[in-house]
């Protein structure tokens, strides 16, 4: 994670034309005042009522599955077995650690899980213009973060006694199958929404999505077994860690009240201000070595997988991660897979749209990893104390982020037009869809270019007026 101080050292709605021109075209009207509005409209107005309705639903679903994650159902209690290899006695006694299993989280459920329920309406409410769940400081909502560290404690408890039964019964040559299960497990009562991209994505998952058979490379299962013990280990220590760091800003925001930057001295204000947003930048950091570990591991298992495999790997977390970064390289694909295009490539043509397209993917790598690094960095800057510091550091690392973006685009474009040279003279529509497509490229050049030109006017005008503070005699 970059510090503030590194991240400044290495950087160093309008109308549619058409209801405009339909406006300016016709004489202005006196508004009619009793007029109801369309129909139209009103359905409008209505599937919208009914997204921000359904976006608060799902936003309060999520918020419940992280306080009180569900325990493994029957079938999946069952499933586990089965796959592990429980011989018939070991199926005979799992109908007693099944009940044993509900007996101890119906306990949990029963004592704290019923404390949390009761407090989940009282202590958060849908923000409608965020489009997000925010949090009702109250000592209602300290009580239920109290209730929720309890609540993690006691089923980390259920859960390890359960999975030390399966341990026991599972065939010995199940115990790469049983470590993925945990894992699995570990997850899903350990849900937290990530704060950096990526931190929470699962590469085991990665290699049944990308088709790879780990089991077939040297090496790769061991570095697979570590990966899952740390993994597992880092999302608990994460999940109640960030609890912590919330139940202390809540306590902190109860007691100052609803309007204490406007109450308290301007030194308690700035004090404060600077607290929340160190808490703030801690929740952030939890999310880090969890990303470390991501990184770290898929570099290794780059260097232990073929060529071609690593590669599809590394790309599908990447990919993942950031999908804005390879919406360049997503768009160079669609075109290649657009009718017409497609069409016209065959043969030696396909061969050539194919190589240019490795090429490039090749040569965009570095950017890539360049703009994953400034990306999270943004994420810091934001909780910088100073709102000087903080708006020069975040418009010098989006003007960065743009530059390097453009750079991947621009290498795109070069593939695209190695592309258009091969097309065949009798196939017009594939010749336009590309030219389109490169049209397309020069209009986001084209904004890339004044955006940053803002930006580096505005850094300028920014230093300016910190150079006049600083310099400015004291008041009288």
């Amino acid at each position: 994670m970059l510090a503030a101080p590194a991240v400044l050292c290495l950087l160093a709605s309008a109308a549619p034309a058409s209801t405009l021109a339909s406006t300016l075209a016709g004489p202005l009207q006196p508004e009619a005042a009793e007029a109801p509005p369309p129909a139209a409209e009103d359905g409008i107005a209505v599937k919208e009522a009914d997204r921000r309705v359904e976006l608060r639903n799902e936003a309060f679903r999520r918020l419940r599955r992280e306080a009180m994650p569900e325990p493994a159902t029957p079938e999946e209690l069952a499933s586990w077995a089965a796959e592990t290899g429980f011989s018939g006695e070991g199926l005979a006694l799992l109908p007693a650690i099944e009940a044993n299993y509900r007996r101890a989280w119906s306990r949990v459920g029963e004592n704290s899980g019923a404390e949390i329920l009761s407090r989940i309406e009282s202590s958060y409410r849908f923000d409608e213009r965020l489009e997000r769940i925010v949090v009702v400081p109250t000592p209602e909502l300290v009580d239920l973060l109290v209730a929720r560290l309890r609540f993690a404690s006691e089923v980390e408890t259920v859960e390890a006694a359960l999975f030390r039964e399966y341990e026991t019964l599972a065939d010995p040559s199940a115990r790469r199958l049983l470590e993925d299960i945990r894992h699995e497990r570990a997850q899903r009562v350990n849900l937290r929404a990530e704060r950096l991209p990526g931190s929470t994505l699962d590469l085991v998952d990665l290699f049944a999505r990308e088709s790879i058979d780990a089991s077939a490379h040297l090496g790769v299962p061991e570095a697979l077994d570590r990966y899952r013990r740390d993994h597992a280990s880092l999302l608990r220590t994460r999940h109640r860690e960030g609890l912590a760091l919330e139940l202390d800003r809540a306590t902190r925001l109860v007691e100052l009240g609803p309007a204490w930057e406007l109450v308290l001295p301007e030194e308690e204000v700035v004090e404060m201000r600077e607290a929340l947003q160190n808490a703030e930048r801690r929740s952030i950091e939890l999310d880090a070595p969890l990303r470390v570990l991501n990184r770290e591991t898929i570099t290794a298992l780059r260097r232990m997988l073929p060529d071609e495999e690593g590669q599809r790997l590394q790309r599908a977390y990447q990919s993942l991660t950031y999908p804005e970064h390879f919406r360049d390289e997503d768009r160079f694909v669609s075109l290649l897979a657009t009718p017409p295009v497609s069409a016209a490539l065959l043969g030696d043509r396909a061969d050539a749209a194919m190589l240019s397209l490795d090429r490039a993917t090749r040569e965009v790598q570095r950017p890539a990893l360049l703009l994953m690094e400034l990306a999270d960095s943004l994420a810091v800057v934001e909780t910088l104390p100073d709102p000087l510091t903080r708006a020069e550091a975040s418009m010098l690392l989006e003007s960065r982020i743009l530059e390097l973006g453009q750079a991947r685009r621009d290498r795109f474009a070069i593939a695209a037009e190695e592309v258009l040279n091969t097309l065949p003279a009798d196939a017009p529509s594939a010749v336009e869809a590309v030219r389109a497509h490169l049209q397309a490229d020069q209009s986001l050049r084209r904004a890339t270019v004044f955006r940053r030109a803002q930006l580096a006017d505005q850094v300028e005008r920014l230093r300016g007026r910190v150079v006049e503070e600083e310099t400015a005699p004291p008041s009288p």
